[in-house]
């Protein structure tokens, strides 16, 4: 899963600690995602900086890498 690596795992961030190592999971396949979850340590102070920055990079690299979010369709068809 390079791809899935490199898009989630975050470059150079020097809150994100490096003991222990970020890590990231695919938790669950539905049947229009696949819930993947990042793990990365940071101190107390920076967590929801971290978190926000975070959130905003992954969908940057999704964009880079041509991923794009699926969206729930729902096609209706009327008759007379």
């Amino acid at each position: 899963m390079p791809l899935l690596r490199r898009c989630f795992i975050p470059k150079v961030d020097e809150r994100v600690l490096n003991d222990p190592a970020p890590v990231v999971y695919v938790t669950a396949h539905g049947d229009h995602a696949v819930s993947v979850q990042l793990r990365v340590w940071v101190r107390g102070a920076d967590y929801w900086a971290v978190n926000f920055d975070l959130i905003e990079q992954v969908k940057v690299n999704f964009d880079q890498f041509g991923i794009e979010i699926p969206y729930q369709q729902l096609d209706v068809h009327m008759s007379k």
